[in-house]
């Protein structure tokens, strides 16, 4: 019977009979053609445990790819030339199709390749290629969209994979753009969503000078339009960064240097654009704004934008949004308001519904203490308070008047329909930890408070954000068809 050998007795690493072999001297004594000396400084055999064996696939990239050992066949490509081996090459879809197809390069021992896409490059071309040579390739995050485009182009599948993974996991505010339209043309839907829902969450709080510069107006009107974009505050606050964008699509050439620039520099261009218009003319009307730069502006939530006067008063002065259309909506509110005492508020709300007429606000809440506020604007009588306390989050119906809202219903009961999120990112703005409510309908007595949503206490962090929905009288019939 054969016993394998404890390594450790062999080289040294364990003792026995309580003494440490010395497996040096041991070694050396044994030592072919050099029998009963030692030699301290040079040992026979050095035992690295740090040392690891070269992987099959480490070398055949190396030794078949690298060096094109046993080539079959040449790709020129890109001012390039790479010595391959069909049987790797044939991993892709694009060189299977060409090697088992009638096409004429099925036998050639030279292939030229025309690479159309703009965004491949001949260093994510190589990368695209060696991963047919390799288990897993290491992929440089500059190199994501090239790669991406490369890959697509040559069908690799397993690169096309590593690529959409290593894009989902890195969106930030200087990538969220490159990704979206990188996505869109190669057909990466998660991707896409992922842009979306990254934009949705941290435009009004990540956004600078340069997102605003790259950001497409379809993919800005998309975001502005969803009833899941996180409104800090209030809804001004999306037509503000709106009017800084116009400002920077326009006055391409307008050099920034921070937001503090950004701000100072819209209103003076603002300021002059206003002085061209004629009486009663807008500026989205006008002939310097094309129909696609006005598309963001009207997934504004303009009833709620009319529902505070100073608001009101800035969106009449600014003249970007049409004077007309502002009144329209103010006469749409006094028209609900007069119909409260007849009509129910909330009726058989569907999530259509409420998704497209319910008013967007949040909160952000740095520091684990108690919080309460109430966001500013008329709500038709209704004045939630809302707290922050440890890890629940409650809305009180207030009764005693105040000066930003002197106008307080005395109704019995008023109907709420709302939705509710708490949720918390890292530091590039990925989505960490999300607990919801859902769409519900509460009837709000007088001064009643009610706990709406309870955080899990150990995963808590800050900052934390809030977001609302809230929708407080459905609109008209003939206002929601015309809309």
């Amino acid at each position: 019977m054969w016993v394998m050998a404890d390594p450790r007795v062999l080289y040294g690493t364990c003792s026995m009979a309580g003494k440490p072999v010395r497996s040096r001297d041991t070694l050396s004594s044994h030592r072919p053609g050099n029998e009963g000396t030692k030699d301290e400084h040079e040992p026979w055999y050095r035992y690295d445990r740090r040392k690891r064996p070269r992987s099959t696939s480490t070398y055949i990239y190396e030794r078949l790819f690298k060096q094109g050992h046993g080539s079959d066949v040449s790709l020129n490509a890109m001012g390039r030339t790479w010595h391959l081996h069909r049987l790797y090459l044939a991993q892709a879809g694009y060189f299977a199709s060409m090697f088992s197809g009638a096409w004429k390069e099925s036998d050639m021992q030279e292939i030229s390749m025309d690479v159309p896409d703009p965004t491949v490059d001949a260093d994510a071309l190589d990368l695209a290629l060696g991963s047919l040579y390799q288990d897993e390739c290491a992929l440089p995050l500059p190199c994501a969209v090239p790669c991406l485009a490369a890959a697509s182009l040559l069908q690799a599948d397993g690169l096309i994979k590593q690529c959409v993974d290593l894009m989902l996991s890195s969106v930030t505010a200087e990538t969220v753009c490159r990704y979206h339209t990188a996505a869109l043309r190669y057909g990466q839907k998660e991707v896409v969503m992922e842009c979306h829902g990254w934009l949705q969450r941290n435009i009004l709080v990540e956004w600078n000078v340069h997102l605003l510069k790259e950001l497409d107006a379809e993919l800005l009107a998309a975001v502005v339009a969803s009833a899941d974009l996180v409104v800090i505050q209030v809804e001004m606050d999306i037509y503000t960064l709106l009017k800084r964008w116009l400002f920077l699509q326009l006055q391409t050439d307008c050099v920034c240097g921070d937001v503090a620039d950004l701000v100072l520099d819209t209103e003076e261009w603002l300021k002059k654009e206003k002085q061209t218009l004629s009486p009663g003319c807008s500026l989205l009307s006008s002939s310097r704004v094309s129909s696609h730069l006005a598309a963001p502006f009207q997934g504004l939530r303009r009833w709620a934008l009319a529902n505070d006067g100073s608001q009101l008063s800035s969106l009449l002065a600014d003249r970007i949004l049409s004077p007309q259309s502002i009144w329209e909506v103010c006469n749409e509110q006094w028209l609900c308001l007069l119909n409260l005492e007849r009509e129910r508020r909330i009726r058989n709300v569907t999530w259509d519904n409420f998704a497209l007429w319910s008013v967007r606000c949040g909160r952000k809440i740095n520091r684990n203490f108690l919080h309460r506020w109430r966001w500013t604007g008329f709500h038709f009588g209704l004045d939630l308070l809302l707290t922050f306390s440890t890890r629940a989050i409650t809305l009180h119906r207030n009764l005693q008047p105040y000066a930003p809202t002197p106008l307080v219903s005395m109704a019995p009961s008023i109907p709420v329909a709302f939705r509710m999120r708490a949720f918390i990112t890292d530091q590039a703005g990925g989505l960490k930890l999300l607990k919801g409510t859902g769409m519900q309908i509460l009837e709000f007595e007088r001064e009643k408070e009610e706990t709406v949503l309870i955080l899990d206490d150990c995963h808590l962090t800050f900052p934390l954000y809030i977001s609302c929905n809230f929708l407080f009288v459905e609109p008209p019939q003939h206002m929601r068809e015309n809309w």
